[in-house]
């Protein structure tokens, strides 16, 4: 009885200490691959507010007066999309800039699939007129919602979310609005979070099938 007990308390002695190393590795991987995710992603944000209102005249003759100037937000998110290699699919309440849909159409010629939704009464607005024009003379597909009783307010752009590598995307409560820029506040977040982008890569694909 003895030699059985002392069996069974050297087996324990000697298997349950490994047993924990082994879970303990294992949350110590799970952590560290979780850990080296997080750091692969990046956030950056742009916020419009008091300090952007005084550069309306800098977002209409192109003159940057600092990392604020509403100037400069707009160069950010331009060159953000310009960056597509494969995709842009843009969800937008208001779409006005025409320096936005300029950077869409020369995707477009580059060989981008380009894909917007827009809000159905927002476009028919004299404002949106010149860029809807100018996506129909270029073929861009665009796609409202099918009543004018709802409303089609979301603001988010994804740029090649085919591609995991590659992809990214923008969102927050700016619409692409000189306004938005010069004399709101408002803010968007960029960033390359895989989780993100195949959450709202879902929810645009759910909406193009449902317009």
């Amino acid at each position: 009885m003895n030699k059985l007990r002392n069996s069974v308390i050297l087996a324990t002695l000697t298997f349950v200490p490994l047993i924990i190393n082994i879970i303990l590795h294992k949350r110590y991987q799970r952590l560290r691959k979780a850990l080296k995710c997080r750091e692969k992603f990046y956030y950056n944000v742009i916020f419009t507010d008091m300090r952007t209102f005084d550069c309306k005249q800098h977002l209409i003759h192109r003159k940057e007066c600092g990392n604020l100037c509403s100037y400069v937000q707009l160069q950010k998110i331009l060159h953000f999309v310009a960056s597509a290699k494969v995709s842009i699919c843009v969800c937008m309440y208001m779409l006005t800039l025409k320096q936005f849909s300029n950077e869409l159409i020369k995707a477009h010629k580059r060989g981008i699939k380009i894909r917007v939704i827009l809000d159905l009464v927002m476009s028919k607005t004299e404002a949106s007129q010149f860029n809807i024009t100018e996506f129909i003379q270029h073929d861009i597909p665009h796609k409202y919602q099918t009543s004018e009783h709802s409303m089609m307010h979301h603001k988010f752009c994804l740029i090649d979310k085919e591609d995991s590598s590659l992809a990214k995307m923008f969102f927050g409560s700016l619409n692409l609005t000189s306004q938005a820029l010069v004399s709101n506040f408002d803010s968007i977040v960029l960033t390359n979070n895989s989780n993100i982008i195949q959450r709202y890569g879902e929810e645009f694909e759910e909406l193009w099938s449902c317009f």
